[in-house]
């Protein structure tokens, strides 16, 4: 063997792709043009992460490797002329990421064989490998949500979208799937939703961590096609590249994904959102399932609000939630404001008659007895509750509008608590001070008219063959009473023939005689109206004036004619 010697040529085959956790078997072929003395063949499989910066002075990048294996397949031998095989086992652990080559961050794989030959240099060749990590567990952003472009909902007059996905795990080559409700179309002029795909390389140094986004894939959709309308709902079918890497967090670097859709608009800020996806292989022999992204916009507050009514006991009609509770009833819509989406809750009850208003953001009433009695029924019910307004037959609160089930199901629920306390304590209410010696008389005179007594406000409430007679006391600011009120509200429309209004001074008298203590009777289209002293001297003044008062109105209605 002569004193010059010739290296031979390396080459080495693996599988095309190499998944982290498998043990396979890469040959390493040697073609020697003559006999060749060899130290040894080394095989090196190598895993290194590399990261990139910028400065004044250029680009400048770093390196660590992670992951080495050696195996020597031949030892101290002559390699005699032609072609030399010799198989190599090897396998990568799981924990290890992909193969990923960006602009800020690299991971490669690569096996490197070296021939070592006495009084020559080596014989060196490197190769690069594709590895396939296992893909990470998904994290909890990736379950089906619905995204918003602004927390507190849409405002009006403002744009304003919603996104929702079919699923927030992505394979590469495959779709994204999902739909954009837009918000104010006629408002906004909606020109084209901008979806973007970028790739987040995050490099921890000594003073932190550094996120740089790269951008994938973009694609731009036309809002509004030639000559037909803005559309509410954009559906968004986009093919992804086939490139896509699996997301990881290895040691110094890292590698995640974010879907961006932005809504470009003329002449005003374009709102925006950056959404959290998934990437992962499919498995072999796996299909792509096809799930429909959840409801956006207005078919999702439905949606929410209905669900939101079964779980509450609540009925869901035209957009409005509706409980009733005896004689009161709850009602839940929402409420677009300019800042932003509102649900407003309304209680309406029968007349209480205690003089309630909300000053100061205290419930107030007339007498301190009926309001320390109404609070008792109510205890806390009113605490952390916005209140917009309170009076005797009818509370108001409202809350923000955040669109989940969950937040409306719970205010439905308490406003059907509130409305079980004011049932309770209408029964439990004392009378007003000024009127308590004349509570027997009421009752009697309930009992003589077969009508309902609410001691609270001493009032009456009875029907009479379609009539609907109520009889109020009013109160003056002072507690003290002013007059007793009855109306007697006919089934059809009164004549206009009827209509009339009578004072007590008046010169005329009234063609019906009424006790002395009426003070007023007017005839309108809707009932027959009167006004007694306050307190009444006798109940049987009181008892009279509703039955000759409901003796007119039934005499209206008979002379009413075949026209109205």
């Amino acid at each position: 063997m002569g004193l010059l010697k010739t290296r031979p040529d390396v080459s080495l085959y693996a599988p095309r792709l190499i998944d982290a956790g498998r043990e396979y078997t890469a040959r390493v072929v040697l073609r020697c043009p003559a006999p060749l003395p060899v130290t040894s063949v080394v095989v090196e499989f190598i895993g290194e992460e590399s990261w990139y910066t910028q400065s004044q002075y250029g680009r400048h990048g770093e390196s660590s490797v992670f992951f080495r294996a050696t195996s020597s397949p031949f030892v101290h031998g002559e390699l005699g002329e032609g072609e030399h095989a010799f198989d190599v086992r090897f396998k990568f652990p799981p924990p290890v990421p992909n193969s990923y080559r960006g602009r800020h961050v690299e991971v490669s794989y690569t096996a490197r064989v070296c021939v070592d030959i006495p009084w020559w240099p080596a014989a060196k060749a490197r190769f690069v490998l594709n590895v396939r990590g296992v893909d990470p567990p998904k994290p909890p952003s990736t379950r089906r949500q619905v995204f918003v472009s602004a927390l507190e909902g849409p405002h009006t007059g403002m744009p304003y979208f919603e996104l929702s996905l079919s699923s927030h795990v992505l394979e590469p080559g495959g779709r994204v799937r999902g739909s954009v409700a837009l918000a104010g179309v006629d408002a906004s002029n909606y020109e084209q939703l901008q979806t973007t795909l970028w790739a987040v390389e995050r490099v921890t140094g000594f003073l932190g961590a550094v996120e740089h986004f790269v951008r994938v894939a973009q694609w731009n959709l036309e809002i509004t096609p030639d000559g037909e309308e803005s559309l509410d709902v954009v559906p968004l079918n986009l093919r992804l590249p086939p490139n896509l890497a699996v997301g990881f967090e290895h040691r110094r670097v890292a590698l995640s994904w974010r879907l961006q859709v932005e809504a470009v608009i003329a002449w005003t800020t374009d709102p925006s959102m950056m959404v959290p996806v998934h990437v992962r292989h499919r498995r072999p022999g796996e299909e792509e399932i096809e799930s429909l992204p959840p409801a956006v916009g207005s078919r999702r507050q439905q949606l929410v609000w209905r669900e939101a009514g079964r779980r509450s006991g609540f009925d869901f009609a035209e957009g409005f939630l509706r409980r009733t509770v005896g004689k009161t009833e709850v009602r839940l819509f929402p409420e677009s404001r300019r800042t932003g989406s509102w649900v407003v809750g309304e209680i309406h009850f029968v007349d209480l008659g205690l003089g309630l208003s909300w000053r100061g953001g205290q419930l107030r009433a007339r007498e301190r007895r009926q309001l320390e009695a109404l609070q008792a029924a109510l205890g806390d019910d009113l605490r952390d509750l916005r209140v917009l307004d309170i009076d005797d037959t009818r509370m108001r609160f409202d809350k923000r509008g955040d669109r989940n089930v969950g937040p409306l199901m719970r205010f439905a629920e308490r406003l059907h608590q509130i409305a079980l306390a004011i049932e309770d304590a209408r029964d439990q209410l004392p009378p007003p001070l000024a009127l308590e010696h004349q509570l027997d008389d009421w009752r009697e005179a309930a009992h003589r008219l077969g009508a309902e007594l609410h001691v609270g406000s001493f009032s009456l409430t009875a029907e009479w063959d379609g009539h609907r007679v109520e009889v109020r006391t009013q109160f003056k600011p002072t507690g003290q009473p002013d007059h007793t009120a009855i109306d007697v509200f006919a089934p059809e429309m009164i004549g206009r023939k009827h209509r009339t209004v009578w004072h007590a001074g008046s010169d005329a008298p009234f063609e019906t005689e009424f006790p002395k203590c009426v003070r007023l009777l007017q005839i309108s289209a809707e009932s027959t109206h009167a006004e007694l002293e306050a307190p009444v001297p006798r109940v049987l003044d009181l008892v009279k004036t509703v039955e000759e008062l409901l003796s007119m109105s039934r005499g209206f209605m008979r002379h009413r004619g075949p026209y109205r």
